[in-house]
């Protein structure tokens, strides 16, 4: 049989493939070269294993089909075919990145969103750190969502926060929240690590009631924090807490000596008025010292949103 013409292929939308060999694999390599108007690419149960960089020219894809592949990754340039990414519902998808997202995707991205029921992990990033994060349009978060990143400027947290009962790792970088947002998360029965970099610019962070499991607690980057407060009976499990780069942090946190199993406390680039406290500090005995990690010259390690994800 003679082989389509390139002109042939060009006019084609839709290929259903329904058996593939081990030697004709590699021709998915070359969907560029002729595929251009097509919308509709279903794979389904092909041997498989990897997706090529070269499916970003298909910039008509709307619908694609994995099911039943061993595909486990889906390529970073997938991210550019916005017809397939924002129009289509990739309903089953565990894990979703998008990022350099503007202020009037915002529809579009919560509606695709809303769709993915069975989604466990969204990182949704904005498209610089001064770019605004709308998720407002959210409805209800997917209910297995567990891991949650959000980089981008937020007015206020969005009032689907309180119903992410499987929530177990939150990451909010570059918020720069003014109002305290903490209420809105206290309740999260299942919230393990809380990482918040660049996030919040008031003078004090108040952990009044809630975060029965928290384990984890990182602040990176906030400018005004003065003080911690954390009231008896809250964060009872946490074990690691980090405050780096708040140059304006004054005094230990508030009730921290009443969280047993608190085994480390990392404090760097704070103010130096606290770090001469705690070395010249008569009252402190070894037992409460011991946890207390200094770091004059402040921290360079670089807080990536993989780090939650692992």
């Amino acid at each position: 049989m003679k082989a389509p013409s390139k002109a042939a292929l060009s006019r084609v939308c839709s290929l259903f493939v329904f058996a593939v060999d081990e030697t004709s694999k590699s021709s998915f390599n070359r969907l560029r070269s002729g595929f251009k108007l097509l919308r509709v690419l279903d794979l389904e149960g092909t041997p498989i294993n990897e997706l090529s960089d070269e499916l970003v020219h298909l910039f008509n894809l709307r619908y694609l089909n994995l099911t039943r592949t061993q595909v486990k990754e889906l390529p970073k340039s997938l991210g550019k075919l916005y017809n397939l990414v924002f129009r289509y519902e990739m309903t089953q998808l565990r894990t979703l990145g998008v990022g350099n997202v503007k202020e009037t995707d915002e529809k579009i991205l919560c509606f695709a969103i809303a769709k993915m029921i069975h989604l466990r992990s969204l990182i949704v990033k904005s498209c610089s750190e001064d770019g605004e994060l709308k998720m407002d349009a959210l409805e209800s978060a997917p209910p297995d969502l567990g891991r949650l990143a959000l980089a981008g400027k937020l007015e206020k947290v969005s009032h689907w926060f309180n119903s992410l009962d499987n929530l177990t790792r939150l990451y909010l970088h570059w918020c720069r929240l003014r109002d305290d947002f903490l209420p809105h998360i206290q309740a999260l029965p299942n919230l393990g690590h809380l990482a918040m970099i660049h996030a919040y610019e008031g003078e004090q962070l108040c952990f009044l009631e809630g975060f029965q499991k928290l384990k984890v607690v990182t602040i990176v980057g906030f400018p005004q924090l003065k003080e911690i407060v954390i009231n008896k009976g809250v964060m009872h499990g946490l074990q690691e807490l980090d405050i780096v780069e708040c140059q304006q942090f004054m005094t230990l946190p508030h009730g921290w000596e009443s969280i047993s199993n608190l085994e480390e406390v990392y404090l760097s680039d704070i103010s130096p008025e606290l770090m001469e406290k705690i070395c010249r500090s008569k009252k402190m005995d070894r037992q409460t010292i011991r946890g207390i990690m200094l770091s004059r010259q402040g921290a360079e390690a670089e807080f990536k949103i993989t780090r939650w994800f692992e």
